[in-house]
């Protein structure tokens, strides 16, 4: 099973956004072929009562990767994804503060090691989740974070290594098929194969 999480940032006018959604980009994502089930929700906030960074969620299933391309290629598949600027003026990092303080001091915001990290966890997440569910075992949960660590060596500030945290759930896998996995998918996935030059260490552990 492939599965696709659309998050769509705080739009400027909700209002506008659900009627969008609802009355025009609804119909259009409908007629994509290929689809097991999806579901809709919209986010309400954060448990510490804090606005949430997202306002709506799109979770889309399909039965294969092979469905997955081409369900994105077809011609209403593109037709939806065309359609999403038209209403999603929001955006997971539009607001976010980037600056001196937040990469180097105790600054709010984000910096570029913990953007190369969330990109790192994530394409290792599905990686892994698409070798595992090829095998036969797809997982019911797998947690990743990534660390990038950055140094000064000299004169110069350098990103001298990187570690994958990984806990997962999955039922009737060994703990060292799941290992032999995770390191596969260490190995293979895109991003780790982008930071070659830097040296990744992986924790794996089986729930």
């Amino acid at each position: 099973m492939i599965r696709l999480l659309v998050l769509y940032g705080q739009p400027k006018d909700p209002a506008a956004f659900d009627k969008y959604y609802r009355e025009t980009h609804l119909p259009i994502a409908r007629r994509m072929k290929g689809l097991k089930k999806w579901t809709l929700g919209k986010v309400q906030g954060t448990p510490d009562g804090k606005p949430a960074p997202f306002y709506y969620v799109a979770d889309l299933f399909m039965e294969s990767r092979a469905d997955f391309e081409q369900l994105l290629a077809s011609p209403d598949g593109l037709a939806a994804v065309a359609d999403v600027p038209n209403y999603a003026t929001g955006g997971a990092l539009k607001n976010t503060e980037y600056s001196f303080g937040s990469r180097f001091e105790s600054g709010a915001g984000t910096n570029p090691e913990e953007l190369i990290a969330a990109a790192h966890a994530s394409c290792y997440a599905m990686a892994l989740a698409f070798m595992l569910t090829g095998a036969g075992h797809a997982p019911e949960e797998l947690r990743t974070t990534a660390h990038a660590k950055l140094e000064k060596l000299g004169e110069l500030w350098t990103v001298t290594g990187i570690r994958l945290v990984v806990d997962g759930k999955v039922p009737g896998l060994a703990p060292a098929a799941f290992a032999e996995a995770a390191n596969k998918a260490k190995t293979e996935c895109p991003i780790s194969r982008l930071l070659s030059s830097v040296p990744i260490t992986l924790e794996a552990k089986l729930a």
